[in-house]
């Protein structure tokens, strides 16, 4: 450079064993006067070197962000027109980059999201952000979805354009309606089976209830989303609801179980199916079945007792059907050789007495089969005719005129009942008072009362001073062919008959009795009308 007035500037790095420096070296010729002689200045640029590298590399960070975003990116200028696009937004839109600059991103959106979007873009041009969703008409076949994020952009404290990021939300949408199309498919079919169904979370809380658990249980399926299940529908501990759904959700394991939901009186049948957003609840109301089974198990239970006093009958009615005939055969036989006419009529007596006694046990047969097999018969009683006709019938009975019978009978209009049983009632407690009386005593006597207690019940109060019912026997009496007394001469049938036909009048009777003092019975009836 001798002699001539370029000027040479050179940058180059200077390592040394700290660090790596930049300088530049300038080398000027000097005046005329001196024109082989140089000025050389070497001046250190490592600062700006590295501010200049920083700022490159930013703009590559920014340059590779913005070309490589996985979402359309833009920059618009405060009038909204493209100052540069990423090759995403491009090719969503189906136009060459260089084609979209200095466009409007308004002129893409349909006509009736445009005034949103001029709206959003305007608040970000004043410093704030922004973020919509709109759809907008590409040169695609189909629109597409888009979230618009807008950013204003700032240079030295100075808004000069937005920033916009455009995620392609299509698919997103597509499977949100696919989602929401599932759900409605899952509720229309949980709406129409014929299970209730609910589900609650580990809470407790309910999240789902369908149209037949509203039907079963009362309620109304927006009034009780987002409660706990133990407010809508309160249990107690030890209930199969409360052990059983909590053990679902301890151990992870499905439940099967019966219960009776007593606030509704339904009897349930329950599934539960633990999964990790909490129960899935199957139920039916059972209780057409309960009943049914209740039925079967009280038809069970009858049929056994049926079946025992059915073969306690065979036995009983051929030994005592037997007894009196063997007797009377027994008594012909003797009467026969008999040549005097006082112990022939002797003889006849006592077959008159085994007629009897036949008699009664086929009466007593007689009626056990009528109120076992005959329907309620429903009238007025005038239980004052009632007595009277028994105490008639029984008058004949041994010894039974030294009994004096006493009677307090309130007239009783509007009561109703089946005469035929309450007249079998009367009989067989009147004529058990008299069979076993007390001959010891000074005036032997029987206590007939009839009178409505303020309820309306009726109660029957029949009181002797007999021979009285020791304590071990007086529970067993009313049981089919139970004889309290050695020297019984009745069937056995008497008081299990009074029991049998008073349960079908729904009625109980009471037995309150001392041994050598007397017995006093006690028959409540309902008025059947009522």
């Amino acid at each position: 450079i001798s002699g001539s007035k370029f000027v040479f500037s050179l940058e180059y790095p200077c390592h040394s064993p700290v660090e790596r420096r930049w300088f530049k070296l300038i080398v000027t010729p000097l005046l005329k006067e001196y024109p082989s002689d140089v000025v050389v200045m070497h001046l250190n640029i490592t600062d700006r070197i590295e501010t200049e590298q920083k700022l490159h590399e930013s703009e590559q960070h920014y340059k590779s962000l913005f070309e490589n975003h996985p979402d359309a990116i833009c920059s618009m200028d405060l009038a909204g027109n493209f100052s540069s696009v990423n090759a995403i937004l491009a090719t969503n839109i189906g136009l060459p980059a260089w084609a979209l600059l200095h466009q409007p991103l308004v002129s893409f959106l349909p006509p009736e999201n445009q005034k949103d979007f001029q709206y959003f873009f305007r608040q970000a041009c004043k410093g704030k952000p922004q973020n919509f969703e709109v759809t907008i008409h590409t040169w695609k076949v189909k629109p597409m979805a888009v979230n618009i994020t807008n950013i204003p952009i700032k240079i030295n404290g100075q808004i000069t354009g937005v920033f916009s990021i455009i995620k392609d939300i299509t698919a997103k949408r597509r499977a949100q309606k696919l989602l929401v199309e599932s759900a409605q498919r899952l509720n229309t079919l949980l709406d129409s089976i014929t299970d209730g169904f609910f589900m609650i979370d580990h809470r407790f809380i309910i999240t789902y209830l369908n149209k037949e658990a509203e039907k079963l249980l009362d309620v109304k399926r927006e009034e009780i989303m987002g409660k706990n299940l133990w407010e809508i529908f309160p249990v107690e501990e030890e209930s199969k609801y409360f052990s059983e759904y909590h053990k679902a959700l301890r151990e992870n394991v499905p439940v099967h179980f019966e219960e009776l939901y007593a606030e509704k009186d339904l009897w349930t049948e329950v599934n539960a199916y633990p999964s990790k957003e909490g129960l899935s609840i199957y139920f039916k109301v059972i209780n057409e079945r309960k009943n049914a089974e209740e039925s079967l198990l009280k038809y069970t239970i009858q049929l056994e007792k049926i079946n025992s006093e059915l073969d306690q009958f065979v036995y009983r009615t051929s030994h005592d059907l037997r007894a009196p005939l063997v007797s009377i055969l027994g008594l012909i036989d003797i009467a026969q050789e008999e040549r005097s006419e006082t112990q022939k009529n002797e003889y006849l007596r006592l077959m008159a007495k085994s007629v009897r006694k036949l008699d009664k046990f086929i009466l007593d047969i007689i009626h056990y089969s009528k109120n076992a097999r005959t329907d309620i018969v429903m009238s007025e009683i005038d239980f004052g005719w009632l007595v009277k006709e028994a105490l008639d019938d029984l008058k004949y009975m041994d010894e039974s005129q030294a009994i004096a019978i006493r009677t307090h009978i309130e007239a009783l209009p509007g009561f109703y009942s089946d005469q035929m049983r309450l007249s079998v009632i009367l009989n067989n407690i009147i004529a058990n008072a008299i069979r076993y009386h007390d001959p010891t005593k000074e005036q032997p006597y029987i206590s007939i009362s009839i009178r409505k207690e303020v309820t309306g019940i009726v109660n029957i109060t029949i009181e002797d001073n007999g021979q009285g019912i020791a304590d071990k026997h007086q529970i067993k009496i009313f049981e089919m062919f139970y004889r309290a007394n050695a020297n019984n001469v009745g069937s056995g049938l008497g008081l299990y008959i009074v029991k049998e036909s008073l349960k079908k009048l729904k009625g109980s009777i009471h037995v309150n009795s001392k041994l050598g003092q007397g017995t006093t019975f006690t028959i409540l009836l309902p008025n059947l009308h009522e």
